[in-house]
């Protein structure tokens, strides 16, 4: 099975009337959406240049997996972004990618970046010959270029971590593996599809002949546990916002959610309040913790629920064909429960960043990837976070570079200097906070605000700022910014 697309082909033939994909009353059939995919996938073989890159920009929905397998069917190579990223972020991305079109929601994107826009009711109803998507699977190489996933760097530049079929067919058979997921299931998709994480509850759906319902509103919080309920939803995959949201704004208890089996959660660390919290009100439940990256392809480890008991904190072992070390400074694996660099090898990893050379060269190192996470191994070999040397921050499951913000907030007539960090936050994870030198003093939070919500999406504007004379450095002129995080000695000021 060299291509993603097979996973789904070999399920429509198998079971063409089952129900992949349902969103309120509207539903579509294996067999109903795999001939859909032909058609589009016969248009865009006729119309993109081979090997073509496909910008998709949008919200989930039927149209936008309906693009997504057409394309890896027809060999294009999608170039995935949110919707919130800011216009002058996606330009950049346009610019270094030079996509043949884009799919988009966004109104007038296609036109601002001059790209031509695919217009997928229009392309559905063409009547020239379907593309012959078993043979087209067959010419894929497993190694072959699959998706452009757009991540935030520590340079404050948006990342293209380019992973192929083989990454993503790796990591989709190991979950449904360790999960032990099958046609029975139904997942709630509300995570994006732009991610890595939400493309893995597609794919792995689709490999065992499941049924996906997408479900786009979960700050309606009664509405989402009502989805669950009716849809006799099996499983659900989050991160902890969404864990948090739900044990401190719902009432759990006037829901029937007894068919939910099983919860996963990634993106960053479950406080044991909020595990314990969560294993009261829904005992049935399995939750799974599960560790990775864009660079491994969303993931690398899991902690089976059997063992959460006595590895408390531990994100687990690693999934089938994954290596983890953990190396000093010097790159010597290091021995059990010594805290160093974790480094990840495995059929998971990336290729490398797109247009980036040296960035990927300093990510990965004969073969394994430095995540930039500190931790370490036990003796039996489970693994646990103790931190991030990258200086990357993590809001509501979102991956946030500090240093974007920081060059907008300098760009402000006065700020002379901006420091942008993490602060705990028991509802996002990290919320953001900005630490400011103005040229005159004048601590004007709300004038701020307002100006990086002009600029930045709505995640990575700051919820509250600090106003001090100076940045503490060190010698070499680098911002300590783990004294900015230190109990303040300053009042904050919020947004």
């Amino acid at each position: 099975m060299p291509s993603v697309v097979e996973l789904f082909w070999e399920r429509a033939a198998h079971d063409p009337d089952r129900c992949f994909l349902k969103h309120n009353a509207s539903s579509v059939t294996y067999g109903g959406l795999c001939a859909e995919i032909g058609r589009l996938a016969g248009v865009f073989a006729r119309q993109a240049p081979p090997r073509a890159r496909m910008l998709i920009v949008a919200n989930n929905s039927f149209d936008y997996i309906r693009v997504y397998f057409a394309a890896l069917a027809s060999r294009l190579v999608t170039v995935e972004v949110s919707p919130l990223e800011s216009r002058k972020t996606l330009r950049a991305i346009t610019a270094e990618t030079a996509p043949w079109a884009v799919y988009t929601d966004v109104p007038d994107l296609a036109e601002d970046l001059g790209l031509p826009r695919i217009d997928v009711a229009s392309w559905l109803s063409d009547t020239s010959a379907p593309l012959d998507v078993r043979a087209s699977c067959a010419a894929t190489k497993p190694t072959d270029l699959a998706s452009i996933v757009y991540t935030s760097g520590t340079t404050g530049c948006s990342k293209g971590v380019m992973l192929s079929h083989e990454n993503f067919l790796t990591v989709t058979h190991a979950i449904v593996e360790y999960l032990g997921i099958d046609a029975r299931d139904r997942h709630l998709l509300t995570l994006p599809l732009f991610h890595t994480y939400g493309k893995s509850v597609l794919l792995t759906t689709a490999q065992v002949g499941g049924s996906i319902c997408l479900f786009a509103e979960f700050a309606k919080i009664p509405l989402f546990l009502e989805t669950l309920a009716r849809e006799r939803i099996t499983i659900f995959s989050g991160v902890p916002f969404h864990i948090n949201a739900l044990l401190r704004r719902a009432r759990l208890e006037q829901f029937d959610l007894t068919a939910l089996k099983r919860v996963t959660v990634s993106g960053a660390p479950l406080h044991a309040d909020s595990i314990a919290a969560f294993s009261a009100r829904l005992p049935h439940v399995e939750l799974f913790f599960m560790y990775g990256l864009t660079e491994s392809c969303t993931r690398a480890c899991f902690l089976p629920p059997r063992d959460a008991p006595r590895k408390r904190g531990s994100v687990g072992i690693p999934i089938r064909g994954v290596r983890v070390q953990v190396r000093d400074d010097e790159g010597r694996e290091l021995p059990p429960s010594t805290p160093g660099d974790i480094f990840l090898a495995g059929p998971n990893i990336m290729q490398g960043y797109f247009n980036a050379p040296e960035l990927t060269a300093q990510a990965l190192h004969d073969g394994w990837l430095w995540t930039g996470d500190l931790g370490y191994l036990d003796a039996e070999g489970y693994l646990y976070i103790t931190g991030r040397k990258k200086d990357i921050l993590n809001c509501a499951g979102e991956r946030i570079s500090p240093r974007e913000i920081e060059e907008v907030l300098e760009s402000h007539p006065n700020v002379a200097e901006a420091a942008v960090i993490g602060v705990p936050d028991p509802l996002l994870g990290e919320s953001i906070c900005a630490v400011v030198v103005e040229r005159q003093k004048a601590d004007d939070a709300t004038e701020l605000r307002l100006w990086c919500g002009e600029r930045l999406s709505y995640l990575k504007v700051p919820r509250s700022f600090r106003f001090i004379d100076h940045l503490p450095r060190t010698p070499s002129g680098k911002i300590r910014k783990f004294l900015l995080q230190e109990a303040p000695l300053w009042p904050e000021m919020p947004a």
